[in-house]
């Protein structure tokens, strides 16, 4: 496989990597194609890849409304890199001539996931202070699925359950104005440095 690292174990046969989408949005059902075949072609082109039409298999759909579940079988190839004596994911193949950083697809997937938290962390704080507003002090309750319960539906248009990295939120009031809202971060462990914090 010319032009590839050569310390890079290259997998040239294809590797089957098995997903599960889930909350799959259909937004083009009105084109006349199978749910199925819609969702091979955007799982094809994702993020820009060219993957062939035989390379992914979409199987077990399950429609909800406008909500689509299905397994879907991706066959492409990927390179490792020896690091420390163990093999790592390097690149995976997006088409026939791009290869793709496996880490930087992780990076980019992190930042969407910081800044859809952060963007939660505002919402339920800004909740909490409508909640403040009207009652003259913050919500006091044990946790924080009891605070959503409090907020929602009046100060909270639907509830918040769990951040981007699927991990509960952590509320602390301090007394009748000031709290702490957390989130876990990357890690999913709270009271480590890449936690998310609004204090108020």
């Amino acid at each position: 496989m010319a032009g590839r690292p050569a310390d890079a174990l290259c997998y040239s046969d294809p590797v089957t990597v098995r997903l599960l989408l889930v909350g799959l949005y259909l937004l083009t059902l009105a084109c006349g194609k199978s749910v199925e075949r819609q969702t091979r072609d955007q799982v094809r082109t994702l993020a820009g890849a060219r993957l062939g039409s035989d390379a992914v298999e979409v199987s077990n759909v399950k429609e909800t409304g406008n909500v689509a579940v299905a397994d879907v079988v991706v066959r492409t190839a990927v390179t490792s890199r020896k690091e420390d004596g163990r093999w790592r994911l390097d690149e995976v193949r997006l088409d026939d001539r791009r290869w793709e950083r496996v880490d930087r697809i992780v990076e980019a997937l992190e930042a969407v996931r910081r800044a859809e938290t952060e963007e939660l962390l505002e919402r339920i704080s800004t909740a909490i202070r409508g909640y403040r507003e009207s009652h003259g002090s913050i919500p006091r309750v044990d946790g924080f699925e009891q605070l959503i319960d409090l907020l929602s539906p009046r100060y909270l248009d639907r509830p918040i359950r769990l951040d981007a990295w699927q991990s509960p939120f952590i509320y602390q009031a301090f007394d009748s104005a000031r709290f702490e809202l957390r989130s876990p971060g990357p890690d999913r462990k709270a009271g480590t440095d890449d936690d998310l914090v609004v204090r108020q």
